[in-house]
């Protein structure tokens, strides 16, 4: 991947009052609370300038800074407990890290995330998807490790801000690969995930625009992305339990996305006009 137009490491411009992870929690509240749009308004990338993108990812940061305590999460990981309460807590951790890891796939020059994060992400999404079977034991255990040699301190989460070019051709880079994959019948499962994960980072990335602005436009496309987000979810979570179970064996499977969702997809590709 490319790196930013400058080496510097970006600081806050900003001063964000409060917690950073109530606003961004609140916020969603109040989206998802909303009746869904039909359609959205456009969207014109020139409207998230670099000063912007930069508090937006400050918002993203400071909230995984209020968040992720690892000293909480280890002696979670050490205990034998299993609850409803204590998954919620991990899913709630990782929808935050999310969060982050679409800002620096959004807002950074380089476009991605820093590889420890993107490697916590990836155990903490596996020990979710296990928590009630016998493997939750085992994922429970690489999480841990992970986190004791890797992920003890928020170091290594420097901030390159991205170019407006490099903004907008990221933006549309992923836009265009969405709208490639939402014009096939058929998806592989792995395909389908992708999109999927294509579209949350989006959403994702109007989500931390909105609770900065509370922008009306804006906050249609977070509602109508939201909602999206949710189908396809249940559909990923679906095809996962499945595949856990034996009943299906993930690498084979195919995703036939219902019209609906598809129609909703070309709504949000097509409202874009930048492109």
């Amino acid at each position: 991947m490319e790196a930013a137009d400058s080496s510097i490491p970006v600081e806050k411009t900003s001063t964000i009052t409060g917690s950073s992870l109530q606003k961004l929690d609140s916020y969603w509240d109040e989206v998802e609370g909303m009746p869904v749009p039909e359609t959205i308004p456009n969207i014109d990338l020139n409207d998230f300038p670099e000063n912007h993108r930069i508090d937006m990812f400050n918002l993203a940061r400071d909230a995984w800074v209020d968040i992720y305590n690892p000293a909480t999460l280890l002696t979670h990981l050490q205990s034998d407990e299993v609850s409803n309460d204590k998954r919620r807590e991990l899913k709630d951790l990782r929808k935050h890290g999310l969060v982050l890891r679409a800002a620096y796939k959004s807002l950074d020059g380089r476009h991605m995330a820093p590889q420890k994060h993107w490697l916590f992400l990836k155990l903490l999404g596996e020990l979710n998807d296990n928590y009630y079977s016998p493997q939750r034991v085992e994922s429970k255990e690489k999480l841990a490790d992970f986190v004791e040699k890797q992920y003890m301190s928020l170091d290594g989460l420097e901030f390159f801000s991205a170019t407006n070019k490099s903004f907008q051709d990221h933006y549309n880079k992923e836009l265009a690969l969405v709208n490639k994959l939402n014009d096939e019948d058929v998806l592989p499962a792995h395909d389908f995930h992708l999109m999927r994960k294509l579209l949350r980072n989006s959403m994702n990335t109007f989500r931390l625009s909105g609770t900065l602005t509370h922008d009306p436009k804006i906050t249609q496309v977070a509602r109508y992305m939201q909602d999206l987000n949710e189908t396809l979810g249940k559909k990923q979570d679906q095809l996962v339990q499945q595949d856990i179970r034996g009943e299906l064996a993930y690498g084979d499977a195919a995703v036939i996305v219902p019209p609906e969702e598809k129609r909703k997809i070309q709504g949000f590709v097509r409202a874009n006009v930048n492109v």
